[in-house]
């Protein structure tokens, strides 16, 4: 089995990628098609508060990595800041 796999290796990871599309596609257009039930009170709400707790939690991060206890450089408390503050 294991050598089928490396045989066409390239063959599952295309097959990986387009079934991933697939379902990333099927969630999009069940969304947008059923409607999202948002009204538009909640989603100026929605769209206000995200930001605000993004950049929030980036400046607090960047803070705590700038702080002299830590003793890393400016360079690294950027990064670390925008990796901790970051969803993959």
């Amino acid at each position: 089995v294991k050598e089928f796999y490396t045989k066409h290796s390239s063959f599952f990871k295309r097959l990986q990628e387009v079934v991933l599309l697939g379902i990333v596609w099927n969630a999009f257009c069940n969304a947008f098609s059923k409607g999202l039930g948002l009204d538009l009170g909640n989603a100026i709400t929605l769209f206000t508060i995200l930001p605000l707790l993004h950049i929030g939690s980036l400046m607090t991060f960047f803070t705590f990595f700038k702080s002299k206890l830590l003793n890393v450089s400016p360079g690294e408390a950027v990064a670390a800041a925008l990796c901790s503050s970051h969803k993959t």
